[in-house]
């Protein structure tokens, strides 16, 4: 996984393997690690509500501004508990692992608001899906190199591997009897094939490096560090490339094209959801780069702008909604005794038809008086105080 509190911790710890921790001690290690997790504190708007922490997710914490605050905060709090000589060196390596988390975030297609408060935007490299295994799996793999060749344990990490590789082919071979939903299926049989060709790649490296000294985790720690690098660019070449081929593809549909994306989709950097956006419609598409293919792109409509839908447009729950939505979508359905009206965001939903945590349904009685808006996963009925 890419963006989840662990593999940040791990993101910041392989870091410190890089050569901060053999040249300033342990306590580097806290620094970067600590860093590395400070801007998720963000959490703790939830306590003010569902929309008060939707709002604020990936906000001031996440910003150049904001963390550096809390660098500032977190470099003192360390300072007082592990007595570090240097303050302001505290500072640049918590920083530093707060940068780190920061840039993790902004590869993915969620978005972060790395300006406020000077710009209220939402930034994103569109370049990885916000579960990743393989970026996952390349720290965790440098990070045990590191720590055998550190504990001199190469023949015990050799039958853990292993172990692993019997593990991640189980996994392949068997989720198609147990798990049905295609999206499910995908990310645990993506999980059992990483884990068995990293497995195979520690039980390679246990053998080549029997030999290593302690001193070699350096070396690791720094390879690990490039490794990491390298996959990065290689998302971001595969994310322009993959505009480019949606571009030419289109061909003379361009002329109407006001803005093209390229959104990664789970299981690496070959598959990617592509979408164009003209006047009244998105043209949505799935391409995979090997091999080649492109889908026949999908026209979806924004949506219609009758009555119904321009009144709830001005709730507030509408409006966060539509500043957070990069290819927002108004579906309208009369029922009958009832009237729907669901945004929707084509970076969650796909072609509309999945549902998202972050769809917005407002229904309405036949006279068009609201009844209640589902959000979040949350029903709001028109006396809440985020209605």
């Amino acid at each position: 996984m890419l963006v989840d509190n662990l593999t940040h911790g791990l993101a910041g710890a392989l870091l410190a393997q890089a050569g901060f921790r053999q040249r300033y001690g342990r306590a580097a290690t806290v620094a970067l690690v600590i860093g590395a997790e400070l801007p998720d504190i963000d959490f703790l708007f939830d306590l003010a509500g569902p929309v008060a922490g939707f709002q604020h997710h990936r906000g001031i914490t996440h910003a150049f501004t904001g963390g550096l605050g809390l660098a500032l905060l977190g470099a003192a709090c360390l300072y007082a508990v592990l007595r570090y000589r240097t303050y302001w060196r505290l500072v640049g390596m918590v920083y530093l692992g707060v940068l780190l988390h920061i840039w993790m975030d902004y590869l993915t297609p969620y978005g972060t608001q790395i300006f406020l408060p000077f710009d209220a935007g939402y930034y994103t490299a569109d370049a990885v899906f916000i579960i990743d295994y393989f970026y996952t799996a390349i720290i965790v793999t440098a990070l045990l190199l590191v720590r055998m060749v550190r504990q001199q344990r190469q023949a015990r990490y050799r039958a853990g591997s292993l172990v692993c590789l019997l593990v991640g082919v189980g996994l392949w071979f068997s989720m198609p009897a147990f798990v049905q939903q295609p999206l499910r299926l995908l990310a645990f049989r993506s999980f059992g094939g990483h884990l068995a060709v990293f497995a195979v790649l520690v039980a390679l490296l246990t053998y080549v490096g029997r030999c290593w000294q302690a001193e070699h985790s350096l070396v690791l720690g720094r390879c690990g560090v490039a490794a990491l690098v390298a996959y990065m660019a290689f998302c971001m070449v595969n994310h322009a490339v993959a505009r480019q081929r949606f571009e030419a593809a289109l061909g003379p549909q361009m002329a109407d094209v006001q803005r093209l994306a390229a959104l990664p989709l789970p299981g690496g950097a070959l598959g990617w959801r592509v979408i164009a956006e003209t006047a009244s419609t998105y043209l949505v598409s799935h391409m995979t780069l090997l091999p080649p293919a492109l889908a026949i792109p999908q026209a979806i409509p924004k949506g219609p702008r009758n009555g119904v839908v321009q009144a709830t447009s001005d709730y507030r729950l509408v409006r966060i909604f539509q500043d957070f939505a990069r290819f927002p979508v108004v579906e309208y359905r009369d029922l009958g005794s009832e009237q729907v009206v669901r945004y929707f965001d084509l970076r969650f939903t796909g072609d509309g038809r999945n549902r998202s945590w972050f769809d917005l349904e407002i229904h309405l009685d036949s006279a068009g008086q609201v009844r209640v808006i589902r959000f979040l996963n949350r029903l709001f009925p028109p006396h809440h105080p985020d209605f």
